[in-house]
């Protein structure tokens, strides 16, 4: 019988069952009138034919079992019936779906920002596999820098018959002029990057070879978010110009909304390679070239291999005819599968583990929670089953019952989770995301797709099983018929026991997944108060492409402006320079910056020894130097590093471009400074800098840096902007704050810190009202025995006390448990996190205290209530 059959016959069921008691009246009939032909009086010949035809509802049972009915009854039967016993326990069906359907909601959530990024595959125009060259390395092993666009084209004919077509990709930023200069997000593509994807513009034409030649004029296409911020959604947008620091570059498109490019941040706007260099060669001055990233779209028949084998030697040989000073002895390609390249999406998957670890546990504990719950309510229906199973029900249709109404209490948590996902994935992801949308990027839209219509089926059958199964079969064993006053068994198991086994791991799973939370708070804790050495909140970086000493003179008569200082890399851009040193005997790899005599004064880093560089040192790059307070306990340990000297090679500033202005051989420490951070923030205080003075000059330091008083940051911020652009409208200032870039270090540390707080108040809220059910059920099943205790004399001190220290010894002992798994997984996280917050005292004394505070404070409600049990009314109980 087949579904349509099945689907018809369930549609017209009225008309069949009319059909039915008609055919089996005209039986009837037929032999209750052969039989008053044959002479039989008519009252006889009814009760003779009524007789043969048998029971007519056995008749009609075998009749819809045999169409397939039969089946469907029996479903919707235990389907009622399921309704109707979770509809007379209202409090407890609240309770349990509420519980699972916030960890499912949890669950969906992450899935569906997991899925959107990773789950998702960019849409190509011809048939094949896209691959990635994600890195390449030199025969050390160490990274090499990324080919220019001229270096990608010039391989293409190398690979020509293993490609079907080269997207040659670079995420640029650049300046937008105008009255209001903004900072706008794009992408510097080739002329066949845009023609391979699915690219239909929603207005004009999109971006294609011809318009990436040498001598064509700068083109842009626009996304739709770019052409509603950056021209106000124009209709008539085709063939006007957006100026980029001087250079005018012609819209020839916009795309539709719903186009995905290869980005997870998708760019306001595309241009060529080609305009790219031209607008940098003018904004710059220079022939800089930039990396870009390569994906190559395979032909049929070829292989990543076989596209391995004929890459490296064309990179090879680049790199060889160029000059460059790199050797390339292997490349990295992978196959990309989502909207990331391979090699980020390979480090977000790596990155995902241990989230959705953390997530599935929320799950478990929500699974174990109503296990218990499952299994007490089961125990407190024994007699229920009892009867069922003498009237002639079988174990196996009890625990059918039970299991639709465990599913039925899961459909209705996913349906939940779904609804509280809807509502909260999309806001949750921009909040995730809010520093970069603050920059003015935009991420792509979460949407709740078929995918997590199917993920929460999925969890919906798994958690059915998970809590449902053990307690049905637990409640419903051998001696159920004979045990209405007594706990069934499953094997050797009592219920009572099962449970204290369930809450020993609903607690042992908790405790893990809250002190794993504390550690992460910990940790983004310790990297939002980390003292980076001077005060960031009054700093910009001005940013401008060639600082000199004219826009420095403007910039400090600006109302709020309190100081400026030059300096060749800014701190919390990046680690100084290594370069090679020789001290005394050893020689020793230090962290080289350039800085002005007024470096230290303006960023507030205080100097500890000596003194600060004077003008005339810094005019003439004199041949001193001062230390951070680690280098000098590193290279002078228990001596004064005043009059010390640092022997750099021959010319070690070359490695920092700054070779042509002349080359210190020799440097005298004239003064120790406070130790800053310079890289990431998590690492903590650098662990060298030597600063060479230098002037602000072409050649020289290239980087200003302007402090503020921080009452009229956001006024003085608006007018360096203002004066860049009436000293040079080509080339404006794009003033950031310090405090922009460690909010962005910080950022990955929030969001860790938001999730896992989340996690760990929705584990303990779940266990908190996991732990006040089992005890309370545990106090009902056990009225008579206390009611028994009170009569012969039990105080209601003894009463409180005898169900907290039975609910306390299983949290005791889920807390023993528990607490070795979390030593193991902070034993793991250390090589990331680091062993000083891996063993925070916090996480693993306050997060168990914490835990069985709450188990006390959930217990003592139901505690008290069973001092209230008179021993008449814990007579009535039998």
């Amino acid at each position: 019988m087949s579904l349509r059959d099945l689907w018809q016959r369930l549609r017209h069921r009225r008309q069949f069952e009319r059909d039915l008691d008609s055919e089996l009246q005209f039986h009837f009939e037929s032999r209750r009138d052969d039989l008053i032909r044959r002479g039989t009086a008519a009252d006889e010949a009814a009760r003779i034919a009524r007789i043969e035809l048998g029971m007519v509802e056995l008749h009609k049972d075998s009749v819809r079992h045999a169409l397939g009915l039969g089946a469907f009854d029996d479903w919707s039967g235990e389907l009622r019936r399921a309704l109707r016993s979770l509809a007379r326990s209202p409090l407890f069906t609240l309770s349990a779906t509420l519980i699972l359907g916030a960890a499912i909601a949890i669950n969906l959530v992450l899935f569906s920002v997991y899925g959107s990024y990773l789950l998702r595959t960019p849409e190509i125009v011809q048939r094949g596999e896209v691959i990635d060259l994600v890195r390449l390395y030199g025969a050390d092993g160490s990274r090499r820098v990324r080919p220019t666009a001229d270096e990608l084209r010039s391989i293409s004919p190398a690979i020509e018959s293993d490609s079907s077509g080269l997207l040659i990709s670079n995420m640029v930023r650049m300046m937008l002029g105008g009255s209001s200069p903004r900072t706008a997000y794009g992408l510097a593509v080739n002329g066949d990057y845009l023609p391979l994807l699915r690219s239909r513009p929603r207005i004009g034409r999109i971006l294609d070879a011809r318009d990436d030649v040498s001598g064509a004029a700068p083109t842009l296409l626009l996304s739709d978010a770019g052409w509603r911020v950056l021209t106000h959604s124009d209709p008539n947008v085709v063939g006007k110009s957006l100026m980029f620091s001087g250079v005018a570059f012609t819209i020839v498109g916009v795309m539709p909304p719903d186009f995905l490019d290869l980005q997870p941040l998708p760019p306001q706007f595309w241009i060529t390679t080609e305009g790219y260099a031209t607008w940098r060669g003018h904004y710059s001055g220079s022939d800089y070239s930039d990396g870009y990233d390569l994906s190559v779209l395979l032909t049929s028949g070829a292989s990543p291999e076989s596209l391995r084998q004929r890459l490296l030697p064309a990179l090879q040989a680049l790199a060889s005819r160029q000059g460059k000073d790199e050797d390339i002895a292997s490349v990295q390609l992978l196959k990309r599968t989502s909207l990331l390249a391979a090699g980020d999406a390979q480090d977000l998957n790596m990155a995902a583990v241990p989230i959705f670890a953390l997530v599935l546990l929320v799950l478990v504990v929500a699974c174990a929670n109503l296990a218990n719950l499952m299994l007490a309510r089961a125990t407190a229906r024994r007699q229920e089953l009892a009867i069922r199973a003498s009237m002639g029900a079988s174990r196996w249709r009890m625990v059918r019952q039970l299991m639709t109404e465990c599913s039925l209490l899961a459909t209705a948590a996913a349906a939940l989770g779904l609804v509280l996902c809807a509502l909260t994935v999309e806001p949750l992801h921009r909040y995730a995301l809010s520093m970069m949308i603050g920059l003015g990027m935009e991420p792509i839209a979460i949407h709740i797709d078929w995918r997590v219509f199917l993920a929460a089926t999925v969890l919906a059958g798994i958690t059915t099983m998970s809590f449902g199964l053990l307690p049905a079969l637990a409640s419903t064993g051998r001696n159920l018929s004979a045990g209405a006053r007594r706990d069934s068994v499953i094997g050797s198991i009592t219920p009572s026991r099962l449970r204290a086994a369930l809450m020993v791991s609903q607690i042992a799973a908790s405790l893990v997944l809250l002190v794993v939370a504390a550690l992460i708070v910990a940790t983004a804790h310790r990297a939002q108060h980390i003292d980076i050495g001077f005060d960031e909140q009054r700093l910009f970086d001005l940013r401008h492409p060639a600082p000199d000493a004219a826009l420095r003179r403007r910039i400090e008569q600006v109302p709020g402006v309190v100081g400026s200082t030059a300096v060749m890399r800014v701190p919390l851009y990046g680690w100084p320079s290594p370069a090679p040193a020789q001290v005394g005997e050893r020689s020793r790899s230090v962290g080289l910056n350039r800085v002005d005599e007024r470096f230290f004064s303006t960023l507030g880093i205080p100097l500890e020894l000596g003194r600060d560089f004077r003008a005339d040192e810094a005019t003439n790059r004199a041949a001193v130097a001062i230390v951070s307070a680690a280098t000098a306990r590193d290279l002078w340990p228990g001596q004064s590093p005043i009059g010390q000297r640092i022997q750099f090679p021959p010319d070690p500033l070359d490695v920092l471009g700054l070779g042509n202005a002349g080359i210190v051989g020799e440097v005298e420490v004239v003064g120790v400074a406070a130790d800053v951070a310079s890289g990431l923030l998590f690492t903590g205080m650098d662990e060298s800098a030597v600063y060479l003075p230098a002037p602000l000059a072409p050649g020289q330091l290239n980087e200003l840096v302007v402090a503020v008083d921080p009452r009229q940051a956001a006024a003085a911020k608006r007018e360096l902007i203002r004066i860049c652009n009436q000293i040079d409208a080509a080339r404006p200032c794009e003033p950031w704050a310090l405090t922009d870039v460690v909010a962005m270090q910080r950022l990955p540390f929030e969001i860790a810190r938001s999730v896992a707080s989340v996690l760990g108040l929705v584990a303990l809220l779940i266990s908190a009202v996991g732990l006040y059910g089992v005890v309370r059920f545990t106090v009902v099943s056990r009225t008579r025995e206390i009611g028994v205790r009170i009569a012969l004399g039990a105080t209601a001190n003894g009463v409180v006390r005898l169900v907290l220290s039975g609910a306390l010894r299983q949290v005791v002992l889920g807390v023993v448990i528990g607490l070795p798994v979390c030593l193991l997984v902070s034993w793991l996280a250390s090589g990331t996190l680091g062993w000083s917050v891996a063993f925070t005292p916090v996480a693993y004394v306050g997060v168990p205290l914490l835990l069985m505070a709450t188990a006390v404070l959930s217990t003592v409600l139901p505690a008290r209530h069973a001092t209230r049990v008179t021993p008449t009314e814990a007579l009535r109980q039998e």
